[in-house]
């Protein structure tokens, strides 16, 4: 079984977030999904977010645990979203430490960051 692992932020749910989970599902067998934590959306996209805020997933994503979550799991492929690369996804040195690939979902690049400024203007 080919085990695909994705995470992001998804606070806001859009068109580029399910383009980059149903690439990264056609990527192996079971898709695990790993969502960022509060903490690390506050800090990342800044006051206001997350807007739906983490309740009660599996397996929370801050940047430390998801290091950890992603070296028990082991994933054959880690994914993450066009706005990432190879140098700039944090995961990439230990998946390829154990024979993983990185995979990078397609673009164009969609932004939660946009689409709530956007909603907040109108």
């Amino acid at each position: 079984m080919k085990i695909v692992m994705a995470a992001g932020n998804f606070d806001v749910l859009h068109a580029g977030h399910i383009r980059h989970l149903r690439e990264a599902r056609a990527e192996g067998d079971l898709l695990i999904v790993q969502l960022a934590s509060d903490e690390v959306v506050t800090n990342g996209k800044g006051p206001g977010r997350p807007v739906h805020p983490f309740r009660d997933y599996v397996v929370e994503d801050t940047v430390h645990d998801g290091i950890v979550v992603v070296n028990m799991i082991r994933p054959d492929v880690f994914t993450r979203g066009c706005d990432y690369t190879r140098e700039t996804a944090p995961e990439t040195a230990l998946v390829e430490s154990y024979g993983g690939r990185m995979f990078f979902t397609s673009g164009p690049k969609r932004s939660s960051r946009d689409i709530v400024a956007q909603i907040r203007r109108t």
